[in-house]
């Protein structure tokens, strides 16, 4: 069982990227935090999908512009074996997935 720490993404590229993916037989309780570092404003999509599914509108669960120096925390995201955290940014913004995982 993992705890603390879950995974970590630098974005600067626009692209969904993901940032934690729940391991095979695991359920994971987490909260994600990104942090725009940079001095201006930047636009983020986080996505919670699936195992397999194909990223669209229907994963969205934030869509907003982010501001310099800017915090937001999605806390107690449960997901099950496969399910994956995505982050779409576009400048130097830092995503961290800190929790829990247990074997099921």
């Amino acid at each position: 069982m993992a705890s603390g720490l879950l995974g970590r993404r630098n974005g600067d590229d626009g692209t969904s990227s993901a940032v934690y993916t729940c391991p095979a037989s695991t359920l994971a309780v987490v909260n994600l935090v990104v942090c725009n570092t940079t001095s201006s404003a930047d636009d983020i999509i986080v996505y919670v999908a699936p195992s397999g599914a194909t990223l669209a509108n229907v994963h969205i669960i934030e869509k907003l512009s982010l501001p310099a120096g800017g915090v937001i925390e999605r806390t107690n995201i449960v997901l099950d074996a496969g399910s994956q955290i995505y982050v779409n940014c576009s400048a130097d913004t830092v995503s961290n997935v800190w929790g829990i995982e247990e074997s099921v």
